[in-house]
């Protein structure tokens, strides 16, 4: 019988719940030191979980799915026979200076690089992870971490196939660049979103139903305060 072991974001992906980590016993200022946007990394402490290395923000902590372990070597979650856990230490490392300092976890921040277009609903689903295509480049992609979209890039010469949410071969993916998407409308409750065309105008979603609604005269709808400014002030989609 064929193996099939469960990625995280490679070819299939492991269902888990990123979650801000506690600091007891764990070094957030080394441990993804000198890491990628998007690395994960083992956790010392424990062979089940690992940290998800985040460029400028703290890292995350995420755990393996029952009876798995994380596989440093092969960054996936692998069956617990598969994988030599022997980077986990048994006490916490002891430290020579007389001076603490607490590293508090922030809570994440809006990127102002995330292209428009880009929305992850205000409520995560602990049990499975929202990606989101890029609609300016075929090799990058977001994953939704509460309700912000957080940024990674497939490797070189590799697309994300939204289909299998993975990184695969171009021709698998069938990209086309829309830098200008009409948003989809969530099922349910109130969203507005900026119109992709005309700089005047906005896309009013109310339970799955869009209707497009005009700024009034000489204002433009901005992008950053979500609402329709003087045109001369406003920061159109398309700008």
């Amino acid at each position: 019988m064929r193996e099939i072991k469960i990625l995280i974001c490679g070819l299939f992906v492991c269902i888990f719940s990123i979650t801000p980590l506690s600091t007891q016993d764990v070094d957030l200022d080394e441990i993804c030191q000198g890491m990628p946007n998007g690395t994960y990394v083992p956790d010392p402490l424990a062979c089940e979980s690992f940290y998800l290395c985040l460029t400028d923000e703290p890292p995350r902590w995420a755990e393996c799915p029952n009876d798995y372990w994380f596989n440093p070597d092969t960054a996936v979650c692998d069956l617990q026979e598969n994988v030599d856990c022997v980077h986990v230490t048994t006490e916490p490392p002891t430290t020579t200076t007389t001076t603490t300092t607490t590293t508090t976890v922030a809570t994440t921040t809006w990127d102002p690089d995330i292209e428009p277009g880009i929305y992850c609903p205000s409520q995560d689903n602990p049990f499975t992870i929202l990606f989101l295509q890029s609609f300016v480049d075929c090799g990058t992609y977001y994953i939704c971490y509460h309700g912000r979209p957080h940024r990674f890039q497939c490797v070189s010469g590799m697309y994300w196939n939204p289909f299998w949410n993975q990184c695969d071969y171009p021709q698998n993916t069938h990209c086309q660049i829309n830098p200008n998407p009409f948003p989809v409308c969530p099922r349910n409750g109130l969203s507005i979103f900026p119109h992709p065309d005309e700089c005047d105008s906005y896309i009013y979603c109310l339970n799955g139903e869009p209707s497009i609604q005009k700024c009034p005269f000489y204002h433009h709808w901005d992008i950053g305060s979500q609402s329709c400014m003087l045109r001369d002030r406003a920061r159109c989609v398309s700008d």
